[in-house]
C-alpha cells in the first residue's frame, strides 16, 4: 500500500516537472541540435537535482510511514502508562487524605498530651499548696490547744491560790481565836463549771501546797475540839474539791 503511494507521487512529480520546464519542447524545435544538446543538458540537471530533492522527501515520508505502527504501538503504551498513572495519582491523592487524616490525630494528640501535662503541673501545685495549708492549719490548732491548755492552767492556778488563802485565814483565825467561823465563801474567781478541763492535765496538775498539808496534818494531830477541827477539814476538803472541778 505504501509502494502504491509512493508510485503515485512520482507521477505527479513527473507531470509537475514537464509543467514547470515546457522550453524543452518548444526550444527543441526553433533551436541547432548543439543548443538543443545543451539546453537539454541543463534541463537534466535541474530536473536530476530537483527530482532528487522530491526523492529524499519521499524517502524519508516512506520512513515515517513505516514508523507509524511503531508510534502508534507507543502511543498505545502511553496511554495505558497514564491511565495506569491515573490510578496511581488516586492512589496517592487517597494516601495523602489519610496522612493528612493522621497529621490531625497526631496534633490532637500532642495537645491532648500538653493539657495532661498542664493539668499534671496545676494537680502537683495544688496538692503543695494544700499540704502548706494543711500545715498552717495544724500548726494554728497546735498552738491554739497549747494556748488553751495554758490559759485553763492559769485558771486552775489562781483557783488554786485562792483556796489556799481561804484555808491560811481559817488557819490564822482558829489559832488566834481559838474557834472557827464557817460561812458561806464567794465563789472562787476564775469559775470553771462552765469550762471543759482536760482531766489528763487535771491530773497531773499538784494543786496542793504540801506546807498547807503539812499544817493540816499538824493541826488535825494536835489536840482540842474535834467538831472545829472536822469544820475546818471539811471547809478545806471543800476548797479542795473546788480547785478540781
Amino acid at each position: 500500500m505504501a509502494a502504491g503511494r509512493c508510485e503515485c507521487i512520482c507521477k505527479h512529480c513527473e507531470a509537475e516537472i514537464l509543467v514547470a520546464s515546457p522550453g524543452v519542447k518548444d526550444g527543441s524545435k526553433e533551436a541547432t541540435p548543439l543548443a538543443r544538446t545543451g539546453l537539454i543538458d541543463s534541463e537534466v540537471v535541474m530536473l536530476s537535482a530537483h527530482w532528487e530533492k522530491k526523492r529524499s522527501g519521499l524517502v524519508e515520508l516512506q520512513e515515517q510511514l513505516q514508523n507509524i505502527p511503531v508510534f502508534l504501538a507507543d502511543l498505545e503504551s502511553v496511554t495505558a502508562k497514564l491511565v495506569m498513572l491515573e490510578g496511581s495519582f488516586e492512589d496517592v491523592e487517597k494516601r495523602l487524605a489519610d496522612l493528612e487524616e493522621l497529621c490531625e490525630q497526631c496534633e490532637f494528640q500532642r495537645f491532648q498530651h500538653m493539657q495532661y501535662r498542664q493539668l499534671e503541673n496545676y494537680k502537683k501545685i495544688k496538692r503543695k499548696e494544700l499540704e502548706n495549708v494543711k500545715a498552717d492549719l495544724d500548726s494554728e490548732h497546735t498552738q491554739r490547744v497549747l494556748d488553751m491548755e495554758y490559759a485553763q492552767q492559769m485558771k486552775l492556778k489562781e483557783r488554786q491560790k485562792f483556796f489556799e488563802e481561804a484555808f491560811q485565814q481559817d488557819m490564822e483565825q482558829y489559832l488566834s481565836t481559838g474557834y472557827l467561823q464557817i460561812a458561806e465563801r464567794r465563789e472562787p474567781i476564775g469559775s470553771m463549771s462552765s469550762m471543759e478541763v482536760n482531766v489528763d492535765m487535771l491530773e497531773q496538775m499538784d494543786l496542793m501546797d504540801m506546807s498547807d498539808q503539812e499544817a493540816l496534818d499538824v493541826f488535825l494531830n494536835s489536840g482540842g475540839n474535834n467538831s472545829v477541827k472536822e469544820g475546818l477539814y471539811c471547809n478545806y476538803r471543800k476548797a479542795d474539791l473546788w480547785t478540781h472541778i
